[in-house]
């Protein structure tokens, strides 16, 4: 069982990018496959349900018999990529909660190492360590100020999200080798 402060860490960690390396399904059975997720216990994990934009009208197509009726349920929420790499690890890798430690703070942004992830040999793992400029604000609008290098941070898209204390890392890193080991055993 999981307890209350784990499930609200935890709520909508797991972008859902079916259509995208490892797994790279057809339309349809990602559609399929995401409403499984979605009926699981682990339902409270996932996010988005991630597609290429130029896919979108195809997504609305395949997702039609499967949305829940007006009133009957939540809406699915999407993430639509545009243009680079929309069917490599990059996207794969910005579909999640990323962590690192900051290693230096600019205007706007921070400098992050962390650990991608990547598909090796045909199964999600853990890339080397890098560097990654993660965002902290729009103008002069900051939405996550006072971090300093040394600390950690979670990421989502390359935004930055919130501090992390060292057992949050703990447990983010914890639950997201258990969703990546639970996704290698469906390639």
């Amino acid at each position: 069982m999981t307890s209350d402060s784990a499930r609200a860490l935890l709520a909508g960690l797991v972008d859902y990018a079916g259509l995208f390396p490892p797994a790279a399904l057809p339309m349809d059975e990602a559609v399929a496959e995401y409403a499984r997720w979605r009926r699981s216990p682990e339902a409270f994990m996932l996010g988005r349900f991630v597609a290429p934009a130029a896919r979108l009208v195809e997504l609305g197509r395949a997702a039609d018999v499967r949305l829940p009726e007006p009133g009957t349920g939540e809406p699915w929420r999407l993430s639509g990529l545009l243009g680079g790499d929309t069917h490599g690890d990059a996207a794969l890798d910005h579909c999640r909660i990323g962590w690192g430690t900051i290693t230096a703070v600019e205007p706007g942004a921070y400098t992050v190492s962390y650990q991608p992830i990547v598909v090796r040999d045909g199964h999600l793992a853990y890339g080397e360590i890098q560097p990654a400029r993660v965002l902290r604000a729009i103008g002069d609008d900051g939405f996550m100020d006072g971090a300093a290098a040394g600390d950690g941070v979670a990421f989502h898209w390359r935004w930055a999200c919130v501090r992390l204390l060292p057992q949050q890392v703990a447990a983010l890193e914890r639950y997201t080798t258990a969703m990546m080991a639970l996704a290698n055993q469906t390639f």
